[in-house]
């Protein structure tokens, strides 16, 4: 079908001038009618845009002798209509929920003039839309939150919007609002008469609609329900002459004061306080925070940081995978390979969608060492089950890749790539003998890669290089406890006797980092809850650094023990009530670890005898030198150190 525009066309996204400058004819809005192919992007709002193309039509049927439109008929053409959104990089398709047959619709039709890279997909946190986009294997295609301040106000900035007159309001593409707020509601002061009237008329008009979807065009913001724009301006402004209008502008500007808190009286993206709340309002979200169920129910540090990549759909036994262009352009074959291996062990997948993480939401500050990182979402789910999985995927910091970067020979590099793998494997091992409680299964994979690197001689060589991948542990990271719930007494209570039990098995495995700083409350350990919101456990999602600081007692390490009391003392509710309880559970988990070993001591040390004991620092001699460390230890000893740490 070929597109007929109603207006401008719209320019391909990205494409810039002879100067290097965005294309001049780009615009902020755009309606697409999905049957008969048409796209209006006349200036104004999606609801001046639709009542073009039903007045159109009604003209062509009187040119034809027919009678106009009934109004089922024009609202039967209404609902079959799609918003679009557009910027210099992307044009955006806001979904209906209940139909999003159209939304895909419209895709379609605009594939036929955009390539579809630069096509997205709004509504991130709509079931429906999340859903239906997952389905096809195209996560990748739903436009991503802003994953860092400077994005966020970017954001902010970029979302500034004209109707027929100056771009004074910011616009919520989620629900096709646009937001006045009080400054820009106040320099409108400064207009010739005339222009004046021009923008309080068009505010007036959008105070009083609805767009398509139920929503109101405009809103006031931080004024609170209870200011309307009917209750700052009439419906109509011909008849008030010049000074009366000025009038009438200076009394609103009083009465909108009254209602907007002091700190949104000013718009400022520097200003924390009014940047988070226009973006919360920009995305749509009643506070500002982000709820869990936001995105697949993954915690809210994972929400901004995630990058959706083309996936894959099983249609019958066939596996299709989503690729963008005809030349695989956003290809990925990292996902390619980890979706595979999946697919080879399992026959009843039915999508699978990969994102990948852009940023660790570990808040360790020591990442200065080398190795990789990269750490992969799986979202999948089977035939048989009505449930989404979700896995996390993350690869050995040591692979051969980075071995050979270091120098080392191919054999070598293989060799090693492979030790690293039982160490990690044993580590886990290791670390549940001492009372570390690990997510409960862990499964080691490989993928195959092509070596590019400081061996020359190598490159173009096939490399297999190893990951893990796990469940997801829907929780909250002990770090990352909303200050509120420190002011819950009962939440309180369990997170510190939580927090002192997994203290203790921290310390006696020498959880660090390569320069031997303690790693303990900094992401890793997950609160899970009932329904009720209650903490019914505390689960360790990845035991990195276990075993590192295995020479030097266990009193030099100590101290650092006191700092998830000492970063929360401000937050706390019962300072006093929390530090009691996690030194008493301290103590407890430790003696009762201590009294197994002295219990079980054979058990204990022939753990890894099948191992060989390197002096040089293998895992076996690491255990050895661990257990030696534990049987002397004085765990009152070391509660007395911890307490004389904490910050008074």
């Amino acid at each position: 079908m070929k597109v007929q525009f109603i207006g401008e066309p719209i320019s391909v996204p990205g494409k810039k001038d002879s100067d290097g400058k965005p294309s001049s004819n780009r615009i902020g809005i755009a309606t697409v009618f999905p049957k008969s192919g048409i796209i209006v992007t006349l200036p104004g709002v999606h609801t001046t845009q639709r009542m073009a193309y039903t007045d159109r039509i009604d003209q062509e049927r009187r040119n034809q002798g027919l009678d106009p439109l009934d109004s089922d008929q024009r609202m039967e053409i209404w609902l079959g209509a799609v918003d679009l959104l557009m910027d210099d990089e992307h044009v955006f398709i806001r979904p209906d929920p209940d139909r999003m047959d159209l939304s895909f619709e419209a895709d379609q039709l605009l594939q036929t003039i955009v390539p579809r890279q630069c096509i997205r997909f709004l509504f991130a946190n709509n079931d429906k839309v999340r859903s239906a986009i997952n389905l096809r294997g195209e996560a990748w295609r739903i436009q991503p939150l802003p994953r860092s301040m400077d994005d966020m106000c970017q954001m902010i900035n970029r979302s500034r919007v004209a109707v027929q007159g100056k771009p004074i309001y910011y616009y919520c593409g989620v629900r096709g609002t646009r937001i006045l707020t009080y400054q820009q509601f106040v320099q409108l002061g400064e207009m010739r008469v005339e222009e004046l009237r021009q923008h309080l008329q068009e505010i007036a008009t959008l105070g009083n609609r609805r767009n398509a979807m139920g929503w109101e065009e405009l809103q006031l913001f931080m004024a609170g329900h209870g200011l309307q724009v009917a209750d700052l301006l009439p419906e109509s402004l011909a008849e008030y002459g010049g000074v009366q209008l000025r009038e009438m502008h200076r009394r609103a500007c009083e009465r909108f004061a009254e209602c907007v808190p002091v700190a949104f009286k000013q718009d400022d993206v520097k200003l924390a306080e009014w940047r988070n709340r226009m973006y919360c309002t920009l995305i749509a979200q009643g506070d500002d925070t982000l709820s869990d169920e936001d995105l697949l129910g993954l915690s809210n540090e994972y929400f901004m940081q995630i990058r959706w990549l083309p996936g894959a759909r099983i249609e019958g036994k066939e596996l299709i995978f989503d690729t963008v262009t005809n030349t695989g352009e956003l290809s990925n074959s990292i996902v390619h390979e980890l979706i595979c291996n999946v697919i080879r062990e399992h026959d009843k997948i039915k999508f699978i969608n990969i994102g990948q993480v852009e940023r660790s939401v570990s808040n360790r500050v020591d990442q200065k060492d080398n190795g990789r990182r990269e750490v992969y979402i799986m979202h999948f789910r089977t035939r048989d089950s009505t449930r989404d999985e979700l896995q996390i995927i993350r690869f050995h910091k040591w692979g051969v890749r980075e071995r050979l970067e270091e120098g080392k020979d191919l054999t070598q590099a293989m060799l090693e790539s492979e030790e690293y793998t039982d160490f990690i494997l044993d580590r886990r091992l290791a670390c549940r003998q001492l009372g570390m409680n690990l997510v409960s299964s862990l499964i080691t994979r490989k993928i195959q890669e092509i070596y590019y690197g400081k061996q020359g001689h190598l490159n173009g060589m096939r490399i297999w290089t190893p990951y893990v991948q796990r469940d997801y542990i829907s929780g909250v990271a002990t770090d990352k406890v909303p200050p509120a719930k420190l002011r819950d007494s009962e939440f309180v209570r369990s997170l510190a006797q939580m927090l002192g039990q997994a203290a203790a098995s921290n310390l006696i495995v020498g959880r660090a980092t390569p320069d031997h700083k303690v790693v303990f409350d900094d992401g890793d350990e997950i609160l899970l809850s009932n329904p009720a919101g209650q903490v019914t456990d505390m689960v360790i999602a990845d035991p990195t650094g276990a075993f590192m600081n295995f020479e030097h007692p266990l009193t030099k390490d100590a101290p650092a023990y006191a700092a998830p009391i000492n970063r929360r003392k401000d937050r706390l509710g019962n300072r006093e009530v929390f530090t009691e309880i996690y030194l008493q559970a301290f103590v407890a988990r430790f003696d009762q670890i201590q009294n197994a070993y002295r219990r079980h001591r054979a058990a204990f040390d022939s753990l890894f005898s099948h191992r060989r004991r390197d002096p040089g620092g293998n895992l076996a001699h690491r255990w050895t030198m661990i257990l030696k460390r534990l049987d002397s230890a004085d765990p009152d000893k070391l509660c007395k150190i911890i307490r004389d740490h904490i910050k008074r």
